[in-house]
């Protein structure tokens, strides 16, 4: 029964990216208070990941990975603040992680060990 309701959310989570996707240029992915933007669309960005310098295109694949990374970074500081007692902010990150990266952890794992969480450098 849990796993149909992790498989649900996962659906739905790829269903609004697909949904958000098709809607413009920017988009933006959150868990509670936690949330990011990014381009779906090259950019030009001035940026501590950028490999040449300050200034570098950054591609959108890119942008979307850094994104995830820092809303779970986040959403993993408030889970970990509260021990991990908030089971809906637990299911909503194994969710945008087992949608995203296609990996089925539980969030305090995730989180007490991020290594998954990579930010990419751009250009």
């Amino acid at each position: 029964m849990q796993k149909r309701y992790i498989l649900l959310l996962v659906v739905i989570v790829v269903a609004i990216f697909v949904y958000t996707g098709n809607r413009g240029v920017e988009q933006a992915i959150s868990i509670d208070a936690c949330s990011a933007r990014f381009s779906t669309q090259p950019v030009v960005v001035t940026s501590d990941l950028c490999v040449s310098g300050k200034t570098c295109t950054a591609q959108p694949y890119d942008q979307q990975n850094n994104a995830v990374v820092d809303v779970l970074l986040c959403a993993c500081e408030k889970a970990k603040a509260g021990n991990y007692a908030d089971t809906q902010l637990n299911e909503r990150i194994q969710s945008l992680v087992s949608g995203f990266y296609g990996y089925a952890v539980t969030a305090q794992s995730l989180c007490d060990q991020p290594v998954i969480l990579t930010r990419r450098n751009y250009g």
